[in-house]
């Protein structure tokens, strides 16, 4: 069966990638309706049959946030906190259109239920309270975004202090394609008005699951 998402997650995971996203469904007269799942948006993270479901570097090369990209889905697989997950035939993941980064395109997307990120305001959520979050994945509009390298810049990935809903979160940034404008421009985010991101919570690493920005987008 095939499934289509608006990318809003991409990531690095285990020297490949990860991507998530909406699912959407076309409208009989052209553009995307948003599928919801008891009233907030749907998202579906493809994975791989690997070890940890991370899709190889080739698949995916060409596709970043905002592409509308369509796969051939196998199955459902997700368990627990990673209930998005979702098998994909490999090779049928492809770019079939992008929406607009515009704060109209953008709103609709964003999930207005969300207070905090995955139940508390920590940057980590430990293993054994892990079982009390049914999702690893949530697009907010955010305050602010400030980009800082805790070494020597560009020797390490950057981290953020980012701001939603009055309470401050310092977490890595590991969406790809912001690294590397943030290698060019460390201040590339600072004159932004508009600021959104995606938020995912981590594989265990040490008796936590860390949350990550995986997605960031700014206009």
């Amino acid at each position: 069966m095939k499934r289509t998402i608006i990318c809003l997650a991409n990531s690095k995971k285990y020297g490949e990638r990860c991507i998530a996203g909406i699912e959407v469904i076309r409208k009989p007269r052209g553009g995307w309706q948003i599928v919801k799942n008891e009233g907030r948006p749907k998202w579906l993270r493809p994975v791989s049959d690997s070890g940890h479901g991370e899709v190889k570097e080739s698949e995916v090369k060409d596709i970043g946030l905002l592409n509308v990209v369509e796969f051939q889905a196998i199955r459902a697989c997700g368990i627990g906190y990673q209930s998005e997950n979702i098998l994909f035939k490999k090779g049928s993941l492809r770019q079939i259109s992008l929406i607009g980064c515009t704060t109209k395109n953008l709103d609709v997307l964003v999930d207005k239920t969300c207070s905090n990120l995955f139940g508390d305001h920590d940057k980590k959520i430990s293993i054994s309270d892990i079982q009390k979050v049914n999702h690893s994945l949530v697009f907010v509009k955010v305050e602010r975004v400030q980009i800082y390298y805790p070494v020597v810049y560009k020797t390490m990935n950057p981290r953020a202090k980012i701001t939603f809903r009055g309470k401050n979160y310092d977490l890595p940034v590991t969406d790809v394609n912001m690294i590397f404008k943030l290698y060019e421009n460390p201040n590339w985010l600072k004159d932004k008005k508009n600021l959104y991101c995606t938020f995912s919570l981590g594989v265990h690493f040490e008796g936590f699951h860390y949350k990550i920005a995986a997605g960031i987008l700014g206009f």
